[in-house]
């Protein structure tokens, strides 16, 4: 069955879609009375699209390969990351700590330097 997209509007004159939905109908028509058979308390009028499933799929498998292949990316840069420094706590312990050390120091004066916004209350007198 084809595939089409119910867009729901809450408006006559909306742009702006308040919800969209998936329907399988053998037509426009038979889709169209799917989805006015679905409308809510409050939606005006309903459109349907036909999504060719070939298009969808093909988006989100470029999505996918997208996100496989920066994950892939990062996982590489983490792993030498942490090899480099596994090699440099190995070889200098106490100038790793250090580092850390003053890494820490760093981190905190730039966390305190934040505004504080505390309000003083004092009694009447």
């Amino acid at each position: 069955m084809p595939r089409f997209q119910a867009r729901y509007f809450l408006g006559e004159d909306g742009p702006v879609p308040c919800r969209t939905d998936p329907v399988e109908a053998a037509d426009h028509a038979a889709a169209l009375a799917r989805a006015r058979s679905a409308m809510r308390n409050g939606e005006a009028r309903v459109e349907v699209l036909q999504q060719p499933a070939s298009e969808i799929e093909s988006m989100l498998e470029g999505a996918v390969g997208m996100v496989q292949e920066a994950y892939a990316q990062a996982w590489e840069t983490v792993s030498g990351a942490v090899v480099e420094v596994d090699r440099f706590v190995r070889a200098r312990p106490f100038a790793a700590a250090g580092a850390a050390a003053a890494l820490a120091y760093v981190v905190g004066l730039h966390i305190g330097a934040g505004r504080r916004q505390v309000i003083y209350l004092k009694q009447d007198r």
